[in-house]
């Protein structure tokens, strides 16, 4: 399937390359829930996403599950496989409808070694990437849960930090929300009554609006203790 959309990408085209039909390279589409792999997957191929939100997560040996990042269009993902890992070390899992561009493994290292301006893609998406999931583990660590739960809303409706409308997604439930935020589902439900009284949210059993006020949440500490 041909994509119709492109994005600059500093003298490389992924999008083009996928539409060419280059072999190695394809245009991929993930309907919500998708699993694009999972932890211990073997790891064969790197992702761009063009469009929709992916969540990654890992579970430790204990059996418990953590964020890792909630990535949108423009990142990339999946790319151990060009560090000499043999599987995956992480679960990816679709948020909402997505798009993107599959890279296999053979493919990258091929480009890298005989594409400077793929190496400079690269490069600048995976420096974004560590920056990226530096700052979402630091403001776990440093947020309460209140606080994450505001930030994870603002995340998945692709909010800027300034300006904006009100946005509605599809509903996601409260333990997965729980799960984002590392926190209960009765903890969840506590903090998004409280978001609706206050006017920053609106939810049902489809959708949840999130409102522009919300993002005052985040310019201040809010009441209630932490976990």
């Amino acid at each position: 399937m041909t994509l119709n959309m492109t994005r600059p990408s500093r003298g490389f085209n992924l999008v083009a390359l996928a539409n060419q039909g280059r072999p190695g390279i394809s245009c991929v589409h993930f309907d919500q829930h998708d699993a694009v792999f999972r932890q211990d997957d073997y790891a064969d191929c790197l992702y761009y996403l063009l469009t929709g939100k992916v969540w990654l997560t890992v579970i430790s040996e204990q059996g418990k599950e953590a964020t890792v990042s909630i990535l949108g269009p423009d990142e990339i993902f999946g790319e151990c496989c060009l560090w000499g890992h043999q599987k995956r070390r992480m679960t990816a899992t679709v948020l909402e409808k997505s798009s993107g561009v599959r890279i296999s493994k053979e493919t990258a290292i091929r480009l890298v070694n005989k594409d400077t301006n793929f190496d400079d893609f690269l490069i600048r998406h995976l420096i974004k990437s560590g920056a990226r999931t530096q700052e979402q583990l630091l403001r776990r660590v440093l947020n309460s849960s209140e606080q994450h739960l505001a930030r994870t809303l603002v995340m998945l409706a692709s909010y800027a930090t300034e300006g904006g409308m009100d946005v509605t997604i599809p509903r996601v439930s409260q333990k997965r929300l729980g799960e984002m935020v590392g926190t209960t589902r009765s903890r969840v439900s506590q903090f998004m009554n409280k978001f609706r009284k206050l006017g920053y949210i609106d939810y049902d059993a489809k959708t949840i609006t999130i409102h522009q006020s919300l993002l005052s949440v985040l310019l201040c500490e809010l009441d209630g203790s932490e976990e």
